[in-house]
């Protein structure tokens, strides 16, 4: 009998096509051979009856490293991805291995089909796997995910979409889905993938999970499949008989004759082969974002059609047709932070062929921020070892380096300040400034790109320290806090480095503790290992020496079950911001966000607006940034926004940062500050309040149209400034945002300060009236400000603007006429002639004062 161990460390999906090897060999020539495997992706092999363990070192073990050359020929011969490794055992072997089935070989144990276990919101419903991305180094396999998401949203109601993916790949969120980007391993992923109807997926390893893994009892024999695949590959390479594979080979020049297997759409300067395998025609669709022509050609409604054949066919049944109830998901992990996640391409994917031994000796933040990047060198081929002290091991475990003693680094990693401390007092380049931005790409590791192009990704990187806690230091947390009341706040006020700096004077902080006390439930923990803070006598405000030995580990884990996390620029602050869990940071004179922290959602950053202004408006949006007046902190101002990071979201849901700096917009910022000729009181932060809640309830990624745009900086209590408002709320929801101007300074101005936003808002220079009349999209709200009240004609002119686009106002659309007050009797302003002839066509009055808002029903 021949004993072989079989190897290979290439992508999951590569991997799945050796499991197929491994099946035929077994089957041609029973008991001839003992075989066990070498691989990235050890889950897949779970439970496989054709393995044996063997050893390496056994003198009658023979090692082949595996490989599939036959891709090679992928364009002239009519072969399929799963011949590849079979064809080159033959020939290593001098044998005939006939092919036994058209798929991978998964196998699945009786309880992994029997579990009763649920993901929060299936409800037992029968659903679709989406993977909406894929690898940063492949992004010649992306499609638009604007695309995506129009997919979902034509089968609201009748497909349920669960979005799975790596945490370190590209996947952009998808809303109306069950969303379990990184939160699931492997395995996850193949007992989602026996539950699930069917899969949409460029190609990549979901399309043939898709067809090697069974399906339960009762459902089709094979799994439906869309696949979108654009002309990379040829399509007998990597379809499956059963799948809907959208191809677009032989409509380009570039893939006439095949497959073009290009690899980018863009280089990425990262040392990588791929570099020199770019797209010939790539389609930008917007700024940073580019896909293949052949992939763009494809479009939503190709999709959907694909999709709808299953159910057309009666293989399948939507939801509202009352199919089959059946859905068993997979289990959470169980903290195994090697194990691989998301779509199955883990970081083994690369060849790590580089090791770099680093000592890091710094302190618990920039340690958390060093950790994520870890995953950014691993996926491009680059092994790290990280000398450190004992507490942050498993920070540096969890981001997928491996511990080194003490005196085993190689090159020690300074971790240096920018040339210039101070912010960057410009519109993009968030880098610039940024300490974390300064270090990306610099010794003693190395260079892997360009760093504003890298900014992005590390902001985007995810390090799963949930899974790498021990379960001991979670279980002491949840004992800890459980017997306090609800809701934990943590209360971290004294820096360890530059402390007169950093730290909260003992004045302000026990002001603090009584106002938290007056306006907020729950308990506040200080976080003080050194006894430095002033204490209360109150059972709702407890030192955490009250509690026990606090550890790193610990801390994290209370973090994770602490409703909110408040500190300093020091290491808890930014060790939240690696649990991505909900944080507030107070930042002395000298500290500012954007040069110490990285931005993030539910994170909310408070600096004093004496000596911030020149950075504030340009740093405010990602940074999540609110201004505490004066030049010093005061207790009371301080907890009202931790009670707003505890509160009930008013505007946005999803980001309770974003909706406490949304909410000082509204009601600080907006509030009447002077006098017009026109009215004595302006209450735009009353109307906008209105508006946006009304947004909030009717709409999802609403459509506004402005007319006038904003021309003078932080003009929010004089003019609304209204662009920049909705911009803000439109970039966290979703949506769109078209503002038209006469001015081309207006116009200038206001893209410059709006393109923070990204492709949200959009400034069109021309009349406004004829923008309007070409207008054809569906219209939520509709913002009525162009002509100043002092102009000739302004209220005709208004009326015209709603008549233009009243045909694509949505039945539950809502206009807004600034400049529009009560006098005589009589609505003034703008909407002077707009609001009584609304009026008389059924509109209603919801709001009005300074502002009138209208809408069809109350």
């Amino acid at each position: 009998m021949q004993r072989l161990i079989l190897k290979s460390f290439q992508s999951p999906g590569d991997i799945l096509m050796l499991t197929a090897a491994v099946r035929d060999l077994h089957r041609s020539h029973a008991r001839k051979f003992q075989t066990d495997v070498r691989t990235s992706c050890d889950d897949l092999w779970t439970n496989n009856p054709f393995l044996t363990p063997l050893k390496e070192d056994d003198s009658d073990v023979e090692s082949i490293d595996m490989h599939y050359p036959l891709i090679h020929q992928a364009n002239q011969l009519p072969y399929h991805f799963i011949h590849g490794y079979r064809r080159y055992l033959e020939d290593r072997l001098s044998l005939r291995i006939e092919p036994s089935r058209f798929s991978g070989d998964i196998h699945l144990s009786d309880a992994e089909k029997s579990s009763e276990l649920t993901v929060a919101g299936l409800k037992e419903k029968p659903f679709w796997l989406i993977f909406a991305g894929g690898k940063y180094d492949f992004t010649a396999k992306w499609w638009d995910p604007q695309n995506y998401q129009a997919v979902v949203d034509h089968f609201a109601g009748r497909i349920q979409f669960v979005q799975c993916g790596s945490a370190d790949h590209w996947h952009p969120r998808l809303n109306g889905v069950i969303d379990l980007v990184g939160k699931t391993s492997l395995r996850e992923v193949v007992r989602l993938t026996y539950w699930s109807q069917g899969v949409v997926c460029p190609v990549t390893f979901a399309m043939h999970l898709a067809a090697a893994v069974e399906a339960p009892k009762g459902r089709p024999r094979n799994r439906a499949c869309v696949v979108v695949a654009g002309g990379r590959e040829p399509p007998q390479w990597e379809a499956y008989p059963h799948h809907q594979f959208i191809s677009t080979n032989g409509a380009l020049s570039c893939c006439s004759d095949g497959g073009c297997w290009k690899s980018r759409c863009q280089q990425v300067d990262d040392g990588d082969s791929k570099d020199r395998h770019v797209c010939e025609q790539p389609v930008e669709l917007r700024r940073g974002l580019s896909i293949p022509r052949c992939m763009h050609m494809i479009t939503p409604e190709d999709v959907i059609r694909r999709i709808e054949l299953y159910f057309d066919g009666g293989a399948l049944q939507y939801l509202s047709d009352g199919g089959e109830n059946t859905v068993v998901p997979p289990a959470s992990r169980n903290g195994d932070c090697s194990k691989s996640h998301g779509d199955g391409n883990s970081d083994s994917t690369v060849e790590q062929t580089t090791e770099h031994r680093i000592a890091f000796y710094h302190g618990l933040g920039d340690a958390a921020y060093f950790a994520r990047l870890i995953p950014m060198y691993r996926k491009r081929g680059h092994r790290l070892a990280v000398e450190c002290t004992p507490d942050k091991r498993f920070i540096f475990e969890a981001a997928g380096a491996s511990s080194l003693p003490e005196k085993g680094a190689t090159a020690v990693h300074q971790w240096a300040y920018p040339p210039d401390h101070a912010p960057r007092a410009e519109h993009g380049n968030f880098w610039r400034g940024s300490k974390m931005g300064h270090n990306l790409s610099e010794a003693p590791l190395p260079n892997i790109g360009d760093k504003g192009t890298l900014w992005e990704e590390f902001v985007s990187t995810h390090v799963d320290i949930a899974s790498a806690l021990p379960t001991a230091a979670k279980d002491t947390a949840h004992e800890w806090l459980g017997r306090l009341q609800k809701p934990i706040v943590l209360f971290h006020q004294k820096g360890n480095t530059a402390q007169r700096r950093k730290s909260l004077p003992n004045a302000v902080a026990s002001k603090f503790y009584e106002s938290f006390l007056d306006q907020c439930d729950g308990t506040l923990i200080l976080m003080d290992w050194d006894q430095r803070v002033p204490r209360l006598a109150s059972h709702r405000i407890r030192h955490l020496s009250d509690l026990g030995k606090c550890t790193t580990e610990i801390m994290f884990a209370m973090m994770l079950e602490a409703d909110l996390t408040v500190g300093v620029d020091s290491g808890p602050l930014h060790a939240a911001n690696l649990a991505r869990v909900p944080a507030m940071g107070i930042w002395m004179p000298q500290h500012y966000p954007s040069t110490y922290t990285l931005p993030r959602a539910n994170q909310l950053n408070v600096v004093l607006s004496d000596g911030t202004e020149q950075w504030n408006r340009y740093k405010r949006i990602p940074w999540r940034i609110v201004e505490h007046s004066g030049n010093s902190f005061e207790g009371e101002k301080l907890t009202q926004f931790v009670a707003g990071m505890l509160d009930q979201p008013r505007y946005i849901p999803e980001d309770k940062a974003a909706d406490v700096q949304m909410c000082q917009f509204v009601d600080d910022f907006c509030r009447c500050r002077g006098t017009s000729s026109l009215a004595h009181y302006w209450d735009r932060n009353r109307s906008f309040d209105v508006l946006l809640r009304e947004m909030r309830s009717r709409f999802d990624k609403p459509t506004v149209v402005e007319t006038g745009t904003i021309r003078a900086e932080e003009d929010w209590a004089g003019a609304g400034f209204f662009t920049y408002l909705m911009g803000t709320y439109l970039h966290h929801r979703g949506g769109r945002l078209h503002s038209v101007d006469i001015g081309a300074a207006n116009c200038e101005f206001a893209r410059t300060w709006t393109q923070v936003f990204g492709d949200t808002v959009s400034v069109s220079c021309e009349d406004s009236l004829q923008f309007l009349h070409r207008f054809s999209e569906p219209i939520h709200v509709l913002y009525v400000d162009s002509l100043d009240t002092t102009e000739p004609n302004h209220a005709v002119h208004a009326l015209k603007e709603v008549q233009a686009v009243e045909a694509h106002l949505r039945p539950d659309a809502l206009i807004v006429f600034d400049d529009s007050p009560w006098h005589a009797g009589a609505t003034i302003g703008k909407g002077a002639e707009a609001v009584p002839w609304l009026l008389n066509r059924g509109w209603k009055i919801i709001y009005a004062g300074y502002q009138v808002i209208m809408s069809r029903t109350a």
